[in-house]
Protein backbone atom coordinates (compact mmCIF):
# COMPACT_ATOMS: atom_id res chain seq x y z
CA UNK A 1 0.00 0.00 0.00
CA UNK A 2 1.04 3.41 -1.09
CA UNK A 3 -0.02 6.69 -0.03
CA UNK A 4 0.53 9.43 -2.50
CA UNK A 5 -0.39 12.87 -1.30
CA UNK A 6 -4.01 14.52 -2.66
CA UNK A 7 -4.07 11.27 -4.80
CA UNK A 8 -5.34 8.71 -2.39
CA UNK A 9 -4.14 5.02 -1.09
CA UNK A 10 -2.75 2.30 -3.67
CA UNK A 11 -2.37 -1.35 -3.14
CA UNK A 12 1.22 -2.08 -4.97
CA UNK A 13 -0.02 -4.96 -7.33
CA UNK A 14 2.95 -7.42 -6.67
CA UNK A 15 2.81 -6.99 -3.06
CA UNK A 16 3.72 -10.49 -1.07
CA UNK A 17 0.78 -12.99 0.34
CA UNK A 18 2.52 -13.44 4.07
CA UNK A 19 0.21 -15.96 5.34
CA UNK A 20 -0.72 -16.09 9.03
CA UNK A 21 -2.05 -19.52 10.50
CA UNK A 22 -1.33 -21.10 13.59
CA UNK A 23 2.11 -22.16 12.06
CA UNK A 24 3.53 -18.90 10.61
CA UNK A 25 7.14 -18.67 9.80
CA UNK A 26 8.59 -16.06 7.61
CA UNK A 27 11.68 -18.53 6.27
CA UNK A 28 8.54 -20.85 5.25
CA UNK A 29 6.14 -18.54 4.55
CA UNK A 30 9.48 -16.87 1.64
CA UNK A 31 9.55 -20.28 0.31
CA UNK A 32 6.30 -20.97 -0.59
CA UNK A 33 6.30 -18.07 -2.63
CA UNK A 34 9.70 -18.62 -4.33
CA UNK A 35 11.15 -15.03 -2.78
CA UNK A 36 14.57 -14.94 -2.13
CA UNK A 37 14.98 -13.40 2.00
CA UNK A 38 17.08 -13.23 4.18
CA UNK A 39 16.87 -11.69 8.15
CA UNK A 40 19.05 -8.91 9.70
CA UNK A 41 20.03 -9.38 12.90
CA UNK A 42 19.97 -5.91 14.14
CA UNK A 43 20.37 -5.86 17.93
CA UNK A 44 19.68 -8.10 20.94
CA UNK A 45 19.21 -6.63 25.06
CA UNK A 46 18.30 -8.68 28.35
CA UNK A 47 15.77 -6.48 29.64
CA UNK A 48 12.72 -5.89 32.05
CA UNK A 49 10.25 -5.94 29.30
CA UNK A 50 6.91 -3.44 28.92
CA UNK A 51 3.86 -4.45 31.10
CA UNK A 52 2.09 -5.61 28.00
CA UNK A 53 4.64 -8.07 27.12
CA UNK A 54 5.35 -9.54 30.50
CA UNK A 55 2.04 -9.97 30.93
CA UNK A 56 1.53 -11.88 27.66
CA UNK A 57 4.56 -14.00 28.53
CA UNK A 58 3.06 -14.78 31.85
CA UNK A 59 6.22 -13.17 33.44
CA UNK A 60 5.65 -11.79 36.88
CA UNK A 61 7.57 -8.47 38.17
CA UNK A 62 11.40 -8.20 37.23
CA UNK A 63 11.44 -10.90 35.52
CA UNK A 64 13.62 -10.68 32.06
CA UNK A 65 13.37 -11.15 28.53
CA UNK A 66 15.48 -11.25 25.40
CA UNK A 67 14.84 -8.66 23.33
CA UNK A 68 15.72 -9.25 19.62
CA UNK A 69 15.33 -6.67 16.87
CA UNK A 70 15.76 -7.97 13.00
CA UNK A 71 14.76 -6.60 9.75
CA UNK A 72 13.75 -8.90 6.67
CA UNK A 73 14.27 -8.81 3.10
CA UNK A 74 12.48 -10.29 0.00
CA UNK A 75 13.53 -10.10 -3.12
CA UNK A 76 15.92 -6.98 -2.19
CA UNK A 77 13.24 -5.19 -0.71
CA UNK A 78 12.33 -4.65 3.23
CA UNK A 79 9.51 -6.16 4.19
CA UNK A 80 9.61 -5.90 8.00
CA UNK A 81 10.98 -4.59 11.08
CA UNK A 82 10.43 -7.21 14.11
CA UNK A 83 10.84 -7.56 17.76
CA UNK A 84 10.92 -10.39 19.28
CA UNK A 85 10.33 -11.21 23.09
CA UNK A 86 11.67 -14.55 24.92
CA UNK A 87 11.87 -15.56 28.31
CA UNK A 88 15.44 -15.15 29.62
CA UNK A 89 14.75 -17.60 32.36
CA UNK A 90 13.58 -20.42 30.30
CA UNK A 91 15.92 -19.87 27.13
CA UNK A 92 19.25 -18.65 28.67
CA UNK A 93 21.89 -17.01 26.39
CA UNK A 94 19.08 -17.15 23.52
CA UNK A 95 20.92 -14.37 21.90
CA UNK A 96 23.85 -16.19 20.43
CA UNK A 97 21.89 -19.39 19.57
CA UNK A 98 19.96 -17.02 17.38
CA UNK A 99 22.86 -15.22 15.85
CA UNK A 100 23.95 -18.45 14.69
CA UNK A 101 20.69 -20.09 13.77
CA UNK A 102 19.15 -17.14 12.31
CA UNK A 103 15.88 -18.85 12.89
CA UNK A 104 13.60 -18.48 15.77
CA UNK A 105 12.53 -21.81 15.13
CA UNK A 106 15.74 -23.46 14.77
CA UNK A 107 16.51 -21.50 17.82
CA UNK A 108 13.42 -22.84 20.01
CA UNK A 109 14.24 -26.30 18.73
CA UNK A 110 17.64 -26.62 20.53
CA UNK A 111 15.39 -25.31 23.62
CA UNK A 112 14.04 -28.53 22.86
CA UNK A 113 10.60 -26.73 21.72
CA UNK A 114 10.28 -28.70 18.73
CA UNK A 115 6.76 -27.15 17.56
CA UNK A 116 4.81 -23.74 18.36
CA UNK A 117 2.24 -22.52 17.34
CA UNK A 118 0.19 -18.95 17.02
CA UNK A 119 -2.07 -18.31 20.28
CA UNK A 120 -2.69 -14.51 19.08
CA UNK A 121 -2.38 -11.95 16.08
CA UNK A 122 -3.39 -8.67 16.39
CA UNK A 123 -3.24 -6.36 13.34
CA UNK A 124 -3.34 -3.10 12.84
CA UNK A 125 -2.51 0.08 10.85
CA UNK A 126 -0.51 2.73 11.83
CA UNK A 127 2.14 5.46 11.48
CA UNK A 128 6.17 3.63 11.68
CA UNK A 129 7.70 6.38 14.26
CA UNK A 130 10.81 7.66 12.97
CA UNK A 131 13.10 5.43 14.01
CA UNK A 132 10.68 2.37 12.29
CA UNK A 133 10.48 4.79 8.74
CA UNK A 134 14.22 4.74 9.18
CA UNK A 135 14.99 1.16 8.93
CA UNK A 136 12.57 0.28 6.73
CA UNK A 137 13.96 3.47 4.11
CA UNK A 138 10.00 4.35 3.76
CA UNK A 139 8.30 7.41 4.55
CA UNK A 140 6.96 8.67 8.20
CA UNK A 141 3.67 9.40 6.58
CA UNK A 142 3.25 5.78 4.34
CA UNK A 143 1.36 3.62 7.32
CA UNK A 144 2.40 -0.04 8.41
CA UNK A 145 1.11 -3.18 8.91
CA UNK A 146 1.70 -3.56 12.76
CA UNK A 147 1.12 -7.16 14.07
CA UNK A 148 1.52 -8.12 17.63
CA UNK A 149 1.69 -12.04 18.24
CA UNK A 150 2.27 -14.76 20.99
CA UNK A 151 3.29 -17.76 19.87
CA UNK A 152 3.09 -20.64 22.36
CA UNK A 153 4.87 -24.56 22.91
CA UNK A 154 2.37 -27.66 22.47
CA UNK A 155 1.51 -27.26 26.70
CA UNK A 156 0.35 -23.68 25.70
CA UNK A 157 2.92 -22.18 27.39
CA UNK A 158 4.08 -18.54 25.58
CA UNK A 159 7.89 -18.74 23.99
CA UNK A 160 7.70 -15.77 22.25
CA UNK A 161 5.73 -12.41 22.05
CA UNK A 162 6.70 -10.34 18.76
CA UNK A 163 5.57 -7.22 16.73
CA UNK A 164 6.30 -6.75 13.47
CA UNK A 165 5.76 -3.71 11.48
CA UNK A 166 5.30 -5.27 7.64
CA UNK A 167 5.70 -2.51 5.07
CA UNK A 168 2.01 -2.12 2.83
CA UNK A 169 3.71 -1.59 -0.13
CA UNK A 170 5.31 -4.82 -0.18
CA UNK A 171 3.30 -7.39 2.15
CA UNK A 172 -0.51 -8.05 2.64
CA UNK A 173 -1.60 -10.09 5.20
CA UNK A 174 -3.37 -13.56 4.54
CA UNK A 175 -5.31 -14.97 7.38
CA UNK A 176 -5.49 -18.46 6.96
CA UNK A 177 -8.53 -20.14 9.10
CA UNK A 178 -6.75 -23.62 9.22
CA UNK A 179 -3.12 -24.67 8.54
Amino acid sequence: MRTEQGRGTFVQEHALDYAIGRRTRFTQNMRNLNVESDIEFLEDAREIPPTQVAEALGLGRNEYVYRIDTVSHADGHIVDYSTAYFPAARFPGLPAVYRRTQSVTRTLSEYGVSDYVRKHTRVSARLPDAHTAKLMKQPAGRPVLHVQSINADPRGMPVQYGVTRFSGDWVQLVLMAND
